[in-house]
């Protein structure tokens, strides 16, 4: 299972989240593959499991304009999107990690 193992008890340096999330953001555009959400969400967990940061990754579906489903994944930190950015309303959540 892909939780987050700490909880908010240690303060997070939120300087540090910043950092991950711009790291993958940059990483994600000189990359040879198609580095996706559900890529950067991996990334994130990663990343925040080996600095003892306390994520959440959500996996949500909705429909496009075409009517046909997509899905979507995003990290947040404190409530705070990392990756994956979206207005979170649109998509009916299937599940949280």
């Amino acid at each position: 299972m892909l939780s987050s193992k700490y909880t908010l008890s240690e303060p997070v340096d939120n300087q540090r989240v910043r950092d991950i999330s711009w790291a993958i953001r940059v990483v994600s555009k000189k990359v040879f593959w198609e580095n996706v959400c559900r890529h950067q969400a991996y990334e994130a967990m990663v990343l925040c499991n080996f600095f003892r940061i306390p994520y959440k990754i959500f996996v949500g579906f909705k429909k496009n304009d075409r009517k046909e489903i997509e899905a979507h994944a995003w990290t947040t930190v404190n409530n705070q999107i990392i990756t994956g950015f979206c207005i979170p309303e649109e998509y009916a959540i299937q599940a949280v990690y």
